[in-house]
C-alpha cells in the first residue's frame, strides 16, 4: 500500500495508491528477526515484537514475505466520481511505477530514486519536489513500514489496545526515518492488519487530513496473504475518500525498464 492517492491538479489527475497494497498500497515495527528464531525469550503478548510476529505467522511467515522481490498488480481505483483501471509494477527495495487509464486519460507516476509523473496526453514529465516527492518515496517502500523497521531507520511503538469494527485489536505507531508517522491496527484474533491511520495533505496540497484505510479481501499470492481491497475514509467525518480493488496480483515476476521506466525515454 502506497501513501499517495490519485488526485487532481492543474495538469490533470495524478495517481497515488494508498497500498496496499497501499492503496501497495501500500499500501504501519522494529522486528528484524524471522519468526523461526526461538532462542530468545518470548516477548510480552502485547509488545510490538509479539504483535508483528503474530502478523508474520498469519500471512505465511517472515521468510516467505522476504522471498517476494517483485509484484505486478491490476485493479480499479475510485475517488468520488472518478474511476479508472490501474496497474502497478513494484520491485525491491523501492522501485515503482503506477499506470492509470480512464476514457480520454492516460497517466503514469513512479519512483526510481526520484518521484516523477507523466501525462500521455500532454507528454509532460514532472519531477516532483516537496510534499509530493516525499509521498512518492514513502509509497515506493516495498513492504509495510513495520517490516524490518530497524534496518530502514524506522521506530515502532505500542499505542495500546482498542476495539476496531467491534473486534479486539492493538495499535502500533511507526515513526519513519524522515519523521513522518503512521499507525497500524492489528486484529488480535487473526493477527492481520485491519486498518492504517495517517495524516497527509490531500492531493499534496493544503493542511494534512487524517484518514483511516481499512485493509480487506486477504488472499494468498506467492504463498503470502495480501490484502486486495483498501477503503479510505476521512477520520473526522467518515467521508469516503477513495477505494482500491486489486483484481490480480502476480509475485516474483520479471520487471525491467519497460514496466518500471519513465515513459517517453
Amino acid at each position: 500500500m502506497s501513501d499517495r492517492r490519485m488526485h487532481r491538479s492543474g495538469d490533470g489527475v495524478r495517481v497515488s495508491i494508498a497500498l496496499v497494497c497501499a492503496l501497495g498500497a501500500a499500501s504501519i515495527v522494529a522486528c528484524t528477526h524471522s519468526t523461526s528464531r526461538t532462542s530468545e525469550a518470548a516477548p510480552a503478548p502485547d509488545s510490538p515484537d509479539a504483535i508483528i510476529a503474530h502478523y508474520y505467522r498469519a500471512i505465511g511467515g517472515h521468510d516467505r514475505l522476504e522471498s517476494i522481490t517483485s509484484r505486478h498488480m491490476w485493479g480499479v481505483y475510485s475517488e468520488g466520481k472518478f474511476s479508472a483501471t490501474t496497474d502497478m509494477a513494484w520491485k525491491r527495495p523501492m522501485w515503482r511505477r503506477v499506470n492509470v487509464h480512464a476514457p480520454g486519460y492516460d497517466y503514469s507516476e513512479g519512483f526510481d530514486s526520484l518521484t516523477w509523473e507523466y501525462g500521455f496526453q500532454t507528454r509532460k514529465m514532472i519531477i516532483d519536489t516537496g510534499v509530493a516527492a516525499d509521498a512518492g518515496r514513502r509509497g515506493a517502500e516495498f513492504d509495510e513500514s513495520f517490516v524490518d523497521a530497524t534496518s530502514k531507520g524506522h521506530q515502532v511503538s505500542l499505542v495500546g489496545a482498542e476495539r476496531f469494527a467491534d473486534r479486539p485489536a492493538h495499535r502500533l505507531r511507526v515513526s519513519l526515518a524522515d519523521g513522518w508517522e503512521k499507525e497500524y491496527v492489528f486484529d488480535d484474533s487473526t493477527g492481520l492488519i485491519v486498518a492504517l491511520r495517517k495524516a497527509m495533505p490531500v492531493h499534496a496540497t493544503g493542511a494534512p487530513v487524517t484518514s483511516v484505510t481499512v485493509y480487506d479481501d486477504w488472499r494468498a499470492e506467492g504463498g503470502v496473504l495480501q490484502p486486495h481491497r483498501f477503503i479510505e475514509r476521512e477520520l473526522q467525518t467518515g467521508r469516503l475518500m477513495s477505494t482500491l480493488q486489486w483484481d490480480s496480483i502476480r509475485t516474483n515476476v520479471d520487471l525491467g525498464e519497460r514496466e518500471l521506466g519513465r515513459p517517453g525515454n
